[in-house]
């Protein structure tokens, strides 16, 4: 599911956005990443009351798909900010990447904690996806603050061939 949706994305952000719209490449992202976690946030917030196995696979099968648009958003940001240099590319890929891994471990022992502690699974439940929704819409706010679309200065001269040069 989720590879066409990436895909379908892709062709949104390009296709719709960029060439029909004529939408800045930074609103562009931002609606992208807006769509990314927006509705992951709506799924997450239906699951905390779902009370079948088959919806509940359904909604998370969409929040895993519209997650993807991600990648028109903000993955591909970072490739705007690297101003067309791959080693600069790469090195933030492994910033963000690290800084991103840690919650990720981090979440598999909290998660498993919440639900030990819950009065019943179905709390537990609600607060692990409850908390998730909420992490969508600080990770949303944070980006719609903080994102540019512009290269960052680099500290040589340009590479021949780069975007700007």
């Amino acid at each position: 599911v989720a590879i066409v949706a990436d895909n379908v994305g892709g062709w949104v952000a390009d296709e719709v956005l960029l060439s029909r719209c004529r939408l800045k490449l930074l609103h562009a992202r931002k609606c992208m990443q807006a769509v990314a976690m927006l509705v992951p946030c709506g799924c997450f917030l239906l699951l905390c009351g779902s009370t079948s196995a088959g919806g509940a696979a359904a909604l998370l099968a969409a929040a895993i798909a519209a997650s993807s648009w991600s990648h028109a958003g903000y993955a591909a940001n970072i490739l705007d900010l690297a101003g067309g240099d791959a080693a600069t590319a790469a090195q933030m890929w492994g910033v963000v990447n690290t800084i991103g891994t840690v919650p990720g471990i981090a979440a598999n022992v909290v998660t498993g904690r919440v639900l030990a502690a819950a009065p019943t699974a179905a709390a537990g439940w609600v607060r692990v996806f409850s908390t998730g929704a909420a992490t969508y819409v600080c990770g949303l706010t944070a980006f719609l603050a903080l994102a540019q679309a512009l290269p960052l200065p680099t500290s040589g001269a340009e590479k021949a061939g780069s975007c700007g040069a």
